[in-house]
């Protein structure tokens, strides 16, 4: 049942008022913003998770003034501003009320962004959204099909649920004329216990919606970068085809790394989005970590950021320390104040 007190204190804007408002919420997001302050259950959650239920009586109009602007406000604030890939809004919707439901992470601009470069980045078509294109685009035409895909810092699952959606179809079409479809793993880790399990479920449907439970499997586990699943003796060296990263790249003190903070911020958020001295800090490490060991000869890795970053110092430093080679496939994507980049690495066969 719609709730009229929620719903009545989420910011509304006219017409006119619309056109003239640069942060205005793409027209893409307005059915699941008015189902999700439309949900009494849903918000009710969300209050317990932020903690300002407590601030207000548990009764008929607990919703009302105060509690449901801000309410309202946080859920706006934390859709994308800018649209989703239109194939991609209802795995979108899923993902994101999925991970405020949870208590995790929501897929913002960058988690858009960037799917589709990962999951079709030969032939890019002209769309704003450079690591869920990517990914579609290397599922869809990397000359072999990737047999082990790991993902670090899965969030809410929405990339390796696209990376799914991209090796059905291609896989599908393989199998409809008769080809031999290979078996592919998937993996995932994640700082946070509640996205991983999160992720477990969300491309474990995607993987039953798809048909693809014959020939993928996905298992996400807790873990910083992939010691979760070198520990589990799931992933080796020298082994994964397709790796990829959405890191913290907000440039930040040190002593941000990895705090779990509780509060008005969802926990993980802060070690979510900071990423060290120059933002730096945590993709070089997985860079060492992750990339440099785990990538079979001829594996590729993707890994995004912002131009703070110093992108060409990234992939400086990757040829010369790691030796791996690399380019940028994305650069200057906007996103807000950020220009957002995308690299693809890669092991020379």
């Amino acid at each position: 049942m719609l709730c009229a007190a929620a719903t009545a204190a989420a910011p509304a804007l006219g017409a006119a008022e619309a056109e003239e408002d640069e942060d205005a919420l793409p027209p893409e997001y307005a059915g699941l913003l008015g189902e999700l302050l439309g949900d009494e259950a849903f918000l009710r959650r969300l209050a317990g998770h932020l903690g300002t239920g407590q601030r207000h009586d548990d009764g008929a109009g607990w919703l009302g003034g105060e509690l449901g602007s801000e309410l309202a406000e946080y859920v706006r604030c934390a859709l994308p501003a800018g649209p989703c890939p239109p194939p991609l809004l209802g795995l979108f919707a899923t993902c994101f009320r999925g991970a405020l439901e949870v208590d995790a992470y929501p897929p913002s601009d960058d988690t858009i962004r960037v799917m589709p470069t990962i999951a079709h980045p030969a032939r890019p078509p002209p769309s704003p959204y450079p690591l869920v294109r990517t990914a579609n685009q290397h599922c869809s035409e990397a000359p072999e099909v990737p047999a082990v895909v790991v993902e670090v810092g899965c969030g809410s699952g929405l990339l390796s649920a696209a990376v799914v959606r991209a090796l059905a179809a291609r896989l599908g079409a393989a199998g409809g004329a008769g080809g031999a479809v290979p078996g592919v793993s998937m993996l995932a880790t994640d700082l946070y216990e509640a996205a991983a399990d999160l992720s477990a479920q969300v491309v474990g449907r995607e993987i039953a919606e798809a048909g693809s439970a014959e020939w993928c499997s996905f298992r996400a586990v807790r873990g910083r970068f992939c010691e979760g699943c070198a520990a589990e003796g799931v992933v080796r060296e020298d082994a994964v085809d397709l790796l990829f990263f959405n890191p913290p790249y907000v440039p930040s003190p040190e002593e941000e790394l990895g705090e779990q903070p509780s509060g008005t911020l969802l926990p993980g958020a802060l070690a979510a989005c900071s990423g060290g001295t120059r933002g730096r800090s945590v993709m070089d490490e997985f860079l060492r970590r992750c990339a440099r060991p785990l990538l079979r000869p001829g594996g590729v890795c993707f890994v995004c950021g912002v131009e703070e970053n110093a992108p060409d110092q990234l992939l400086e430093m990757a040829r010369e320390e790691l030796g791996l080679q690399g380019a940028l496939v994305r650069r200057g994507v906007s996103r807000g104040e950020e220009a957002l980049w995308v690299a693809r690495l890669w092991k020379d066969p």
